[in-house]
């Protein structure tokens, strides 16, 4: 009872985990699903944020050719250019167009707000003039910034380098060119609000050449926040900036996600109620067929359960026309051992015969006791084996001493027999009498010996 307690409670365990395992499986495909859905979705939104990005700076920055133009054309020497600089500053971004000769400021417009930059030197070691002489190095536009402008506030600069032929006809470097936008203001139209209201935070950063650090350059929530779901890294000219988007509700704390897992959990808990339930039901079967076809002493099967087994292994046999063996044990002068010992005595040595024949016989094969002290084993697949040597193991280990008491061991010996289906008999009783014949040989052999010997 304590072993069928036990695999009920096996029954409800391994019901339960593989339940779960199976429906724990499917949610977390179907929610591998979903965020594979949900980072194309983001994945698209980051793309189109950065086209934006791109699109508005380079569209702004893009005005500082019309300086470079008017300087060539003028071959250095400066002329309308507050008449040109005032149809470039077009856009309520821009802050203002600067003209840098040997990279010093000497023209700014609108000057009446940037009379602070007369004089600025773009080569200098100040926060952003890493990328003014990258531009006088590359020879191309570049991106700078964000960072803190000498005025006030923060900017983001594009700086053009301008070559010009001297006298000799020789391409120098005249200066820069630059073109100011108000940071964040150049980047309002990006409008982050929009990804805060379909259900994600985003963020725009860069690694800040001067600081070689991570600088935020947008973000919907205001806070930096790391281990997005999606990133997107994207050039403006020469500056690498990257993009970021993550579902505001993390996907581990989402509500639908928990009912999939309450709902999970429910469901194996029910099927593991209902499958421990038919084992239970199983089991009490079992349980009553077992009393009915095991012996009450040994807990071996009983003479009805071996007729059964007979049947059951001749017509396997018959149709797959292979064979099994029968062997038959029966305990030499037992009711000695009765009388001298005591039937509890002898209830033991049946037991301990029985656990032995058991152990020797191993799970495949079926172990009976047909009567008081015979007990007969049917071995279910005999192909390759020695009978002889293994009916020869069986009697060694069946004669092996017996303690009884503390003080007691019991010796017995037996007499046994084999038969093997068909060669020996077709049916259940001609192999019993084979088996019990080769026993009542061996007794008569035996009695023989011992009266020649005496």
């Amino acid at each position: 009872m304590v072993a069928n307690s036990k695999r009920v409670r096996s029954v409800f365990v391994i019901v339960l985990c593989s339940c779960l395992f199976v429906f724990l499986s499917l949610v977390a495909i179907g929610e591998c699903r979903r965020q594979s859905a949900e980072r194309l979705r983001m994945a698209d939104l980051a793309l189109i944020k950065s086209s934006k990005i791109n699109e508005t700076i380079i569209s702004l920055l893009y005005k500082a050719e019309s300086l470079m133009t008017l300087v060539i054309q003028s071959d250095g020497e400066v002329k309308n250019f507050e008449r040109i600089a005032k149809q470039l500053v077009d856009h309520p971004s821009i802050r203002n167009v600067l003209l840098a000769p040997g990279g010093i400021v000497k023209y700014a417009y609108p000057l009446k707000t940037n009379e602070k930059l007369i004089g600025f030197d773009m080569f200098s070691d100040m926060p952003g003039n890493l990328e003014a002489r990258q531009a006088r190095d590359t020879g191309r536009l570049t991106l700078g910034g964000p960072f803190q402008s000498v005025q006030s506030g923060e900017i983001i600069v594009g700086r053009l380098p301008v070559y010009i032929n001297d006298t000799t006809g020789t391409r120098t470097l005249w200066g820069l060119v630059s073109v100011t936008l108000d940071y964040p203001a150049v980047l309002k139209d990006v409008n982050l609000d929009d990804m805060t209201l379909a259900g994600y935070v985003c963020e725009i950063w860069r690694e800040n050449p001067d600081t070689v650090t991570r600088q935020i350059i947008l973000s919907s929530t205001g806070e930096e926040r790391k281990n997005m779901a999606v990133e997107h890294s994207f050039s403006i000219m020469n500056a690498n900036w990257n993009i970021g988007i993550a579902p505001i509700t993390p996907w581990f704390a989402r509500a639908d996600l928990y009912k999939s897992l309450l709902i999970s959990l429910l469901l194996s808990l029910l099927l593991a109620s209902l499958s421990r339930d038919y084992e239970r039901m199983k089991q009490m079967k079992k349980t009553l067929e077992m009393l009915a076809m095991n012996d009450s002493l040994t807990q071996l099967a009983n003479r009805r359960c071996l007729m059964l087994e007979f049947q059951q292994q001749i017509k396997r046999c018959k149709a797959a026309k292979t064979t099994f063996a029968v062997m038959g044990f029966d305990i030499r002068r037992f009711k000695q051992i009765n009388d001298i010992y005591g039937h509890a005595a002898g209830d033991a040595v049946l037991v301990e015969i029985g656990k032995r024949l058991s152990k020797f016989a191993g799970k495949n094969n079926l172990v009976a006791r047909i009567s008081g002290d015979e007990f007969m084993i049917i071995l279910r697949d005999i192909d390759g084996i020695d009978l002889l040597g293994k009916q020869d193991a069986a009697e060694k280990e069946i004669t092996q001493p017996i303690a009884v008491t503390d003080y007691n061991k019991i010796e017995v010996s037996v007499c046994s027999g084999v038969a093997v289906y068909p060669a020996d008999g077709h049916t259940v009783e001609n192999l019993m009498l084979f088996v019990e014949h080769s026993i009542y040989s061996e007794k008569y052999k035996e009695e023989i010996s011992k009266r020649e010997m005496l």
